[in-house]
């Protein structure tokens, strides 16, 4: 009895139509961009330790002596983010006209960066680098995650009403009483960072607060909302 009546009810079922065949309408791409300029809030300052010795294990210990004072010096700092970014050891080859090369010690280089939405110490974070005997890298300034992040929010809901007054005025246009939205998607454009070169962020450390030539500037943050509509078709006159 169960598997006659199954039979029955899906036999009343309707029979699946083509997705291209469930819609019908008039089909319009629409694009709608929100954007914001955002003043940069955080600082990050690469730098690298290196060493070249004889023997690797020495060399090994100066880096990891030159780290650990970096991090003593760090440790109290609030609001800062110490993060080792690379380490490698190569050997030091000496090469002779046609004889073998020759081992003659071993170079060590580690990478790292700090972090921080205190610009304003900037200085004095790199003056105990370079007491530390670092070499800085560079340092940019950036747009923190925690702020992309509400904006990006923020901006998409502004790019999605703007998708949507467009859609309306496409359908007022064409005489529809309505549209309907067939697809949405989001895309946002990540600020690209403000850099500086390495000889010239060494220069804040001159005074007490940063020099002009480091202010953090400002990125524009952008949210491109792209989708479809459809229309009901509508007879025009010849």
């Amino acid at each position: 009895m169960r598997l006659v009546l199954c039979s029955i009810l899906f036999m009343l079922l309707p029979a699946s139509v083509p997705a291209a065949e469930q819609v019908a309408g008039t089909r319009i791409q629409i694009s709608a961009t929100a954007s914001a300029i955002q003043t940069n809030d955080e600082v990050v300052i690469s730098f690298r330790v290196e060493q070249q010795g004889k023997v690797a294990d020495s060399v090994r210990n100066d880096v990891n002596r030159t780290s650990k004072e970096i991090s003593r010096l760090l440790k109290h700092e609030k609001g800062v983010t110490l993060q080792t970014i690379s380490r490698n050891m190569q050997p030091v080859w000496q090469y002779i006209p046609n004889k073998p090369r020759r081992r003659t010690g071993w170079r060590m280089v580690q990478g790292s960066q700090i972090s921080s939405q205190r610009l304003t110490a900037i200085p004095r974070w790199l003056d105990a680098l370079e007491s530390a005997g670092t070499h800085l890298s560079g340092l940019h300034f950036r747009i923190s995650a925690a702020v992309q992040a509400k904006l990006h929010e923020s901006l998409t809901m502004q790019a999605i009403a703007r998708f949507r007054s467009k859609a309306r005025a496409m359908a007022k246009a064409l005489d529809a009483d309505s549209f309907r939205i067939l697809s949405l998607n989001t895309q946002s454009i990540s600020p690209q960072p403000r850099r500086y070169r390495a000889e010239m962020a060494m220069m804040a450390k001159s005074t007490d607060a940063p020099q002009p030539n480091l202010a953090a500037g400002k990125n524009r943050i952008s949210v491109t909302v792209n989708g479809e509509i459809t229309l009901p078709f509508k007879d025009y006159p010849g």
